[in-house]
């Protein structure tokens, strides 16, 4: 069907990881407006072999093909934070009613909570640095540790006053699932942030060598 044969990666991989050149996962987790997709597109320009991934993509694909709508009006109309909560045509509903709908009666229910997690493990790029920007479920994570195991991954848990999960479906993923674990406070704009994170990458990567 669409949706179980839905992925960003077609592609058979590895089952196991490539030890010489392993695939990493950094996991930006945070509420709201805290700045995770800029620090990932930060650091992304910072490093080589590196890309930004992304858990809700397989759902805007899903979106578009259901409700046939160019992919990228699709990405508009969701991350848009002015209007995501606004009835528009395009969906006869919001956009955020558009995706829990989608996700919550249709593709969990069926497919199981794990589903993206399983489209975002498919998505990732071997031997490359992969940046997820909105973690949040822990459903999500597991198969993104089965796939990488939690020696590449790196759950960094972002901060900012005046951001809460208050209104919001996810929230902070426990440490106690990650060996490798930072926190990054958005109090001094996104070049201390990246500065910050790109310092504990290399240590990361020290501690956890290929």
């Amino acid at each position: 069907s669409m949706i179980s044969e839905c992925s960003l990666n077609p592609t058979e991989k590895p089952k196991e990881n490539d030890m010489t050149n392993p695939t990493r996962v950094i996991l930006l987790n945070g509420p709201p407006n805290v700045g995770k997709d800029t620090l990932a597109d930060h650091l992304v320009s910072l490093t080589s072999d590196s890309c930004t991934r992304s858990f809700k993509e397989p759902m805007y694909l899903l979106l578009s093909l259901l409700h046939c709508i160019p992919l990228e009006r699709v990405r508009e109309l969701c991350g848009n934070r002015e209007t995501k909560d606004e009835r528009c045509p395009e969906f006869g509903m919001s956009p955020r009613k558009a995706q829990i709908l989608l996700s919550e009666r249709v593709i969990k229910p069926s497919y199981g909570d794990d589903w993206f997690g399983r489209r975002a493990a498919a998505s990732l790029v071997p031997g490359f640095l992969n940046v997820f920007s909105d973690s949040g479920f822990v459903n999500e994570a597991w198969p993104i540790i089965h796939e990488v195991g939690t020696k590449n991954i790196l759950l960094v848990h972002m901060r900012r006053e005046g951001c809460s999960f208050d209104h919001d479906s996810r929230d902070y993923l426990p440490t106690d699932m990650f060996p490798n674990f930072t926190e990054i406070n958005n109090d001094s704009g996104v070049d201390m942030m990246g500065a910050q994170l790109l310092g504990r990458v290399r240590e990361w990567e020290v501690a956890c060598p290929s």
